[in-house]
């Protein structure tokens, strides 16, 4: 997805970590250039796996006269790339207070909400596993045929 114009620091960065949140089991890969406001020439770059992410100044600054057009990447499954670009597009500045009120609303929502309960059951899958390969092992040792 592309868009000109300057993002607003606070308001992309919470719509980042409610989008990660939301959905970090759908979302393999992510990357990014971005244009902040008051920033001044800095060019942004960011990347990531799952809801892990490094963002940071880019190499090289923004040209004169060069479009700040913000670029952003997604590879996952399941996403909905209208909602996506949708809700990225609200952190453009300027960010209004009821916008603002809108993303922090997300943005804690999420946070309190967590992760998709995916992870849960993954986790007691492989606990489930664990727990069998363990009897197995213990009942190897105290001299049990394999099953």
């Amino acid at each position: 997805m592309k868009f000109s114009g300057n993002m607003d620091t606070q308001a992309f960065n919470m719509v980042m970590a409610t989008i990660l949140r939301r959905e970090a089991q759908n979302i393999f890969r992510s990357k990014g250039v971005l244009s902040f406001e008051g920033e001044g020439e800095t060019k942004f770059v960011f990347q990531g796996v799952h809801e892990q992410i490094d963002f940071g100044p880019a190499k090289s600054p923004w040209k004169a006269g060069e479009e700040r057009l913000n670029k952003l990447v997604f590879i996952g499954r399941g996403l909905e790339r209208d909602e996506l670009e949708g809700f990225i597009k609200l952190a453009q500045a300027p960010v209004s207070d009821e916008v603002m009120g809108k993303i922090q609303r997300e943005f804690y929502d999420a946070m309190e909400t967590g992760v998709t309960n995916a992870y849960e059951e993954e986790d007691a899958a492989f606990e489930e596993e664990g727990d069998e390969a363990l009897a197995a092992a213990q009942a190897r040792q105290n001299g049990a045929p394999p099953s």
